[in-house]
């Protein structure tokens, strides 16, 4: 009974925290505050619920799936991108009226405080239920206010970039089942949040520095990942050529 009052008491907690200081918010104050506020009820949540299957370490397993990860995330972004290019032309007239280190530094607690409290502690509670149950509900939770952030904005295209969002959260969810790291969908998000920043800008400005961008980037993470899943493709091309044979 213990377990299910913290496990549930945290769910909503997070949803009325994120609520009151970060949905359609730009207030670099009251994401900092918001954030002190998370970490504190992060590390409470996590001393009462003693969730020792989770960590924060960030060890070669773990590597090898941020680079994984984030090649699905990029390759999610790029099929995006040519689809709906109208939505980040309307959407860089939100961003681009803030200076770029007032909104990097908005990106970096607005991004860390979601994935402490859907990831952390909403996905991490519902997964002692069900794994699969735990990441589907973790993402309708996290897209539903993109949702609200789209249609308040009245951009273009905003049920598929809400599609879109649902999307990315399943591929940080299920980063977060097969790694049991907290780390991990924090730096993918990250990571992907600050590319789309610099993708943006270039999109916008510079186009085709942007095209540059795009074959250097998934081009890098195509090279790291056959290196770095090499003993797995072998084994992969093995069993084909195996199976082909009988």
């Amino acid at each position: 009974m213990k377990k299910f009052l913290v496990d549930f008491s945290s769910i909503l907690i997070s949803l009325v925290i994120y609520y009151l200081f970060f949905i359609n918010k730009w207030l670099l104050k009251e994401y900092f505050l918001g954030f002190m506020i998370v970490l504190l009820f992060f590390l409470v949540f996590y001393t009462l619920s003693f969730r020792k299957e989770y960590s924060f370490s960030f060890n070669k397993k773990i590597r090898r799936l941020y680079l994984l990860f984030l090649f699905f995330l990029m390759v999610l972004s790029l099929i995006f991108r040519i689809l709906f290019s109208e939505f980040d032309i309307q959407y860089s007239k939100h961003i681009f009226r803030y200076s770029a280190f007032y909104f990097l530094a908005i990106l970096l607690l607005y991004t860390t405080n979601e994935e402490i409290l859907f990831r952390g502690l909403i996905q991490s509670s519902l997964d002692q239920v069900n794994d699969i149950l735990s990441i589907i509900v973790t993402s309708i939770l996290f897209t539903y206010p993109h949702f609200m952030l789209f249609s308040e904005m009245r951009l273009p295209f905003t049920y598929e970039a809400t599609i879109y969002v649902f999307l990315s959260s399943l591929i940080l969810s299920i980063s977060l089942t097969l790694s049991k790291s907290y780390v991990l969908p924090i730096l993918l998000h990250l990571s992907y949040n600050y590319y789309s920043y610099i993708q943006l800008y270039l999109e916008i400005y510079y186009p085709l520095y942007e095209i540059m961008l795009w074959l250097s980037v998934l081009g890098l993470l195509i090279i790291l990942n056959v290196f770095f899943f090499r003993r797995e493709i072998r084994k992969m091309i093995i069993k084909h050529i195996c199976l082909r044979k009988e």
